[in-house]
């Protein structure tokens, strides 16, 4: 088979004199039938390391708050940042599949979803 995976992401804003709307859409092969993974994740104030489990290589990944605290995101042996999540809002990042991806709440603990697939 062919283009298992459908990865749809958009971004739109209507603001006074400012309108935007842009949306893009692209097919990608799953060689191997792996994830959606790890799921839902307790994040503390401790940066942590994501556990993907049966996803060796994730390349696909949704990320969403689903707490009330902030929670950094970011790679490497220590926490990096590339991007922070408020409450309730999502992110779809195509990960480089070697990556260690870490997490930290910036207060209290909050529960982050993670659904990453391999390509």
């Amino acid at each position: 088979m062919a283009n298992e995976i459908r990865i749809t992401a958009g971004l739109s804003c209507t603001n006074g004199n400012l309108t935007f709307n842009k949306s893009y859409s692209v097919a990608a092969d799953q060689t191997t039938a792996r994830g959606p993974n790890p799921g839902t994740i307790d994040v503390t104030t401790t940066e942590a390391t994501v556990s993907f489990g049966s996803v060796s290589a994730p390349r696909w990944a949704l990320f969403r708050n689903l707490g009330t605290n902030p929670v950094n995101i970011g790679a490497g042996t220590a926490l990096v940042s590339f991007m922070q999540l408020k409450a309730g809002e999502p992110a779809l990042v195509p990960l480089v599949p070697s990556v260690t991806v870490r997490v930290q709440a910036t207060t209290g603990t909050t529960r982050l979803q993670i659904e990453a697939l391999e390509t």
